[in-house]
């Protein structure tokens, strides 16, 4: 009863904390696209808006590369979008969204595949240079208040999920893994489900309670936009 008990408490404290804290594949060439994204999306066209909005348009119709300063790209520290997209059959299957991670202002250019999918990434504009911010598996989407969710269907009936905390500057600082496997009727044998929470195998009304507010916390505010299609050079 004490080790629940310490279970709860250590739980509440780090969430306050947290609170506060490839196919046929052609080239992009600048000829290829018009400005992806348009400033008249936004409501004001401040100097500002402009640089990272020109920035990002450029660096999606391959005119830049982004940079990798900070070794978060396992392949160099140079990343061209030919490196991001997937284009078979002259369709664009590359999805891209504009979302604020950090509370900076800068709203960063977030790009996932959408066909054979290894990855997600994230860049912000720093410097006039496209940076890449983060990048992870496909399995992961982010969340209105700047968190990542990661989100894998394995084995039959196991349902892994990781909830990751990001710095201001895209470093993972906190996870909560969490999985669940449930409960499998074959017949005459029965397979009792688990569930585990950050570790800890625990029972299924402990884990829906302690999963609760994470799976509350929604991803309707980032709006996805496929990049649109290609007749390539």
């Amino acid at each position: 009863m004490k080790k629940i008990y310490l279970f709860f408490v250590v739980f509440w404290v780090m969430l306050i904390m947290l609170v506060s804290c490839k196919n046929d594949i052609v080239s992009i060439t600048s000829n290829d696209i018009k400005d992806i994204i348009s400033i008249e999306s936004f409501e004001s066209t401040s100097s500002n808006e402009q640089n990272f909005l020109s920035a990002y348009n450029k660096f999606l119709k391959g005119e830049i590369n982004a940079e990798d300063p900070n070794g978060k790209n396992l392949s160099g520290d140079i990343i061209n979008i030919n490196d991001i997209c997937v284009i078979t059959n002259e369709i664009q299957y590359t999805e891209y969204a504009l979302f604020d991670m950090n509370g900076d202002g800068i709203p960063e250019l977030h790009l996932r595949p959408i066909l054979n999918a290894v990855y997600y990434a994230i860049f912000t504009y720093q410097d006039g240079k496209v940076i890449l911010w983060y990048m992870t598996t496909h399995y992961c989407y982010p969340l209105n208040n700047g968190a990542i969710f990661y989100e894998r269907i394995g084995i039959p009936e196991l349902t892994a999920y990781k909830y990751i905390i990001l710095d201001f500057y895209g470093y993972e600082c906190y996870e909560i893994p969490f999985y669940k496997s449930e409960e499998i009727l074959d017949g005459d044998a029965e397979y009792p489900g688990i569930y585990n929470y950050d570790g800890l195998d625990i029972s299924k009304e402990m884990w829906d309670s302690l999963t609760e507010k994470l799976f509350a916390v929604k991803s309707d505010l980032i709006e996805w936009n496929n990049i649109g299609n290609i007749s390539p050079h």
